[in-house]
């Protein structure tokens, strides 16, 4: 890992109700980073998965800092 970069954090946003749970999936990987000593800036979405029943359950997302 180059100097700057940090992660990977991982959030999860469960689809109940009305509201979008991506949004709250990167919410929470961003709570994950500040947590454990991920710093102000810019970030990469590394990774979104999806678990399904019909419709979508949980997003889940992977962000690095750098």
């Amino acid at each position: 890992m180059s100097h700057g970069q940090g992660g990977p954090w991982k959030g999860k946003g469960e689809s109940k109700g009305p509201e979008k749970s991506l949004e709250k999936a990167f919410e929470a990987a961003w709570e994950d980073a500040q947590n454990n000593g991920g710093p102000p800036g810019k970030y990469v979405m590394e990774k979104i998965e999806v678990d399904t029943e019909n419709p979508i359950t949980t997003y889940t997302v992977i962000i690095t800092s750098g």
